[in-house]
């Protein structure tokens, strides 16, 4: 389920950096919403809701992180 999947690309990121989810700067968490935007993370209902959970952030942050590399929107 995606849950897991998420679950899973979260510790491994995470792991092959050698940094643990609760002591990521913001422009880590950053780099780890778009990639997993790049990897198809939010195509589950509610999915930005929970990458929001599990990284200690409102949903609001992770939307604004994803919309950052979007052109047009400055």
């Amino acid at each position: 389920d995606w849950h897991e999947r998420i679950n899973e690309y979260i510790q491994n990121w995470t792991g092959s950096r050698g940094l643990i989810v609760a002591a990521l700067s913001r422009e880590q968490k950053q780099q780890l919403v778009r990639d997993l935007a790049a990897d198809g993370a939010f195509g589950g209902k509610n999915s930005a809701a929970y990458i929001s959970r599990i990284l200690g952030m409102g949903r609001a942050t992770v939307y604004k992180y994803l919309n950052l590399d979007r052109p047009g929107d400055e």
